[in-house]
Order: structure tokens, then C-alpha cells, then sequence
């Protein structure tokens, strides 16, 4: 079940809007259902065979230095798997 609270403002800003309405957004309870299906999606993607050579050769290839940070697609690119 969700409840709703209002919006952080980091800003310092109030959560008055302009038109005297207040700004709201529903706020999960418990959190750990949502992530648990993110992290099943993300793990489905980043364990195929394909995803792990790519990032393995990139990774071999320098994808993590300042050059290769530069232009991350056009070393990718050039990778062949």
C-alpha cells in the first residue's frame, strides 16, 4: 500500500506551487520489492554472453581511462565480438 508525501525540495524551495497547490507523490512503503526487480532485469542483461564481452574488451581496451571516457561509444564500436 502506498502513502502519499510530499515532494523533497532540496532546494530549499517551498512545496506551495504558485497556484496554492500542494505538489504530491506516492512513495512506496517498502522499496525492496522494486529494486529486486530492477536488479533481476539489470543481472538479465549484463550476464549474456555478448554484454560481458563487450564490457570485458572494452574494459581491456581502455573504456575506463580519460581517453577512452572521451568517446566511449566510437571505442565500443570498433570492438568485434
Amino acid at each position: 500500500m502506498s502513502t502519499v508525501q510530499p515532494y523533497n525540495r532540496p532546494n530549499g524551495s517551498r512545496s506551495d506551487s504558485p497556484s496554492g497547490v500542494r505538489e504530491y507523490s506516492p512513495l512506496p512503503e517498502d522499496l525492496a520489492e522494486g529494486l529486486l526487480r530492477e536488479n533481476d532485469a539489470w543481472m538479465g542483461q549484463i550476464m549474456r554472453p555478448a554484454a560481458t564481452a563487450l564490457i570485458r574488451d572494452g574494459l581491456v581496451h581502455g573504456a575506463q581511462t580519460p581517453d577512452g571516457e572521451r568517446d566511449l561509444e566510437g571505442l565500443l564500436r570498433k570492438l568485434t565480438l
